[in-house]
């Protein structure tokens, strides 16, 4: 009976703690549920800080497009107003032009307008100023070279101040290593002029029909592309000397695209169809008309290979065809009238004067237009 108390005694349930490792567990269990609350808010304060500083990045690279667009959009604007500006000049300077008196004109050789210095002042050079001064032609063709560099100043000052001068360092690709090892260097600049070449060409194309027509005038022959870009060129010009036979020193500020200088070339045929008609006018029978057509024949002829691959060539072409057809006529009807009227230059010139107003002899910008 005392064995079976006492085993009795020692099944009684007991009262005291969990086990070690339930209590183990439940810690475990507090602990992460608290650090999983400490997460989460950490994590989403991280997530607004983000977004904030992803939206403040988006604004302002669209802050940055907005600028751009905005400079680019003034840079335009300022390069139409200079465009109309130089057109307007060179219709002026072409209007002077006109106004050149053919009977003293010689084809064969250059008009000096320049006076010569003191020292060469003897009597070959005393001779040389009276013959000048006799010749209106030579203070026409001063005033005009006096309206040209206007217009040069004009698209000069407007190529620095808009940046397309070749004077910048700064390059596309510059530090990058392409495959052949070579470093991909096109400048900003270049790339400006292009893209507002469309901007500021009608009045570049206008001040190249101005300046060949007044080259013609001097000259005897057409202006060349190298000559144009001459005039563009960061070391001064100087008319007549090496720069102007196509020196290739100093820095270019305007570049000048190849197709506004074959597209002004083409506009330059229907003022030498004018100017042969006024030289018809005032008593010329060949002298002038003859070379003119031949010059005419000849733009024509080499511009056709451009009409596919130029803008407007087409339409400029039609034109000099059409200013070519008015010369032929213009000759056409000086030989017949000399048939007739040959003994009488005065009545000869009369015929052939009514006949042109006959037949019309309007410029070729006017059809066009």
């Amino acid at each position: 009976m005392t064995k079976s108390s006492s085993d009795g005694k020692g099944q009684q349930p007991s009262t005291s703690s969990p086990p070690p490792f339930k209590r183990q567990k439940r810690d475990f269990e507090e602990a992460d549920s608290k650090l999983g609350e400490n997460t989460s808010s950490s994590r989403s304060t991280m997530t607004t800080i983000n977004t904030e500083q992803r939206s403040s990045r988006i604004k302002n690279v669209f802050q940055g497009f907005r600028d751009e667009l905005d400079e680019h959009n003034d840079r335009r604007e300022r390069l139409i107003k200079t465009s109309r500006d130089v057109t307007s000049l060179s219709k002026k300077l072409i209007f002077h032009l006109h106004r050149y008196d053919v009977r003293h004109h010689d084809p064969e050789s250059n008009l000096e307008i320049d006076p010569p210095e003191q020292g060469d002042q003897g009597k070959e050079g005393e001779k040389e100023v009276s013959a000048k001064s006799k010749n209106p032609n030579v203070k026409l063709l001063r005033e005009a070279r006096v309206k040209l560099e206007e217009v040069v100043g004009l698209l000069r000052s407007a190529a620095e101040k808009e940046g397309f001068s070749s004077l910048g360092t700064d390059k596309i690709g510059e530090g990058v290593e392409q495959e052949q090892g070579a470093c991909a260097e096109i400048p900003l600049n270049a790339l400006r002029a292009q893209r507002y070449e469309r901007a500021i060409g009608p009045g570049m194309e206008e001040f190249i029909e101005a300046l060949s027509f007044y080259h013609y005038l001097r000259y005897g022959n057409l202006v060349s592309l190298q000559e144009v870009q001459a005039r563009f060129r960061l070391k001064p010009f100087a008319e007549g000397g090496s720069d102007a036979l196509g020196g290739q020193e100093g820095a270019i500020l305007l570049p000048i695209p190849t197709s506004r200088y074959l597209l002004g070339l083409s506009d330059l045929t229907g003022e030498l169809m004018r100017f042969a008609t006024n030289a018809v006018g005032q008593g010329d029978t060949g002298k002038i008309v003859n070379p003119v057509l031949s010059l005419l024949r000849d733009i024509r002829n080499e511009l056709d290979p451009f009409v596919p691959l130029i803008r407007d060539m087409k339409k400029k072409q039609s034109v000099t065809s059409q200013s070519v057809k008015k010369i032929e006529d213009v000759l056409y009807a000086i030989a017949v009238r000399s048939s007739e009227y040959g003994s009488d230059p005065q009545a000869l010139q009369e015929m052939v004067r009514r006949t042109l107003s006959a037949g019309g002899g309007g410029g070729g910008r006017e059809e066009e237009e």
